[in-house]
């Protein structure tokens, strides 16, 4: 696991995924994600459009918690609810208009009032940075993210970051990490924590 799949690793387990929840994890390459996702006792949908990466995935996986399938995001139209969504380092490649797409029916039709939806993607800069002085070394469907566009984009939804990391600043590439819940998730924490320590209910 590199310094990047660390992170990741370390945000899910402290911050978003607990033990038995569901988890679509969407972009999953060769499971390396997924894999600590079922170890956590998570149970996981791993995705992705490479048939080679899942094969890879399947000949090193023995965790039953964990179903990998080959499958573009756009194909996946069951209504199964899952409790965590995982975009790592996969939205990158998908232009504008798929990942508008693809959220707005995933957040229609698989989502739960308190489900999490975690991103981690390059930094926006750093891939304008890259299109214009080292086209070369990109993936040709790479594309710009800047940070408002998932925080305009995903409040159309009904929902709202609860956490935002920029870092990698000082490795070969600079990220952007998302968690993202609904609105009404965020608002009743509000009403919890603040009922505790005002003593009352808001007016």
């Amino acid at each position: 696991m590199n310094g990047r799949h660390q992170h990741i690793a370390e945000t899910l387990i402290n911050r978003v995924v607990q033990k038995d929840m569901t988890v679509l994890d969407v972009g999953c390459g060769d499971g390396t994600i997924s894999e600590f996702m079922g170890k956590m006792g998570a149970k996981v949908l791993a995705i992705d459009m490479n048939a080679d990466q899942i094969e890879k995935a399947k000949q090193k996986s023995t965790n039953k918690r964990i179903e990998y399938l080959t499958m573009d995001i756009d194909d996946f139209l069951e209504e199964r609810v899952f409790d965590v969504i995982v975009f790592a380092d996969v939205i990158e490649h998908f232009d504008r208009e798929k990942v508008f797409r693809i959220i707005r029916r995933l957040t229609r039709y698989n989502t739960h009032e308190d489900t999490r939806i975690y991103i981690n993607i390059p930094d926006g800069n750093f891939i304008k940075y890259m299109q214009d002085y080292y086209p070369e070394k990109l993936h040709p469907t790479d594309e710009s993210y800047p940070i408002d566009h998932f925080l305009t984009m995903f409040k159309s939804f009904g929902y709202a970051p609860v956490e935002l990391c920029i870092y990698g600043i000082d490795t070969d590439t600079q990220y952007n990490e998302y968690v993202f819940v609904t609105e009404e998730q965020l608002n009743k924490h509000y009403k919890q924590r603040l009922g505790l320590i005002y003593k009352e209910e808001p007016q």
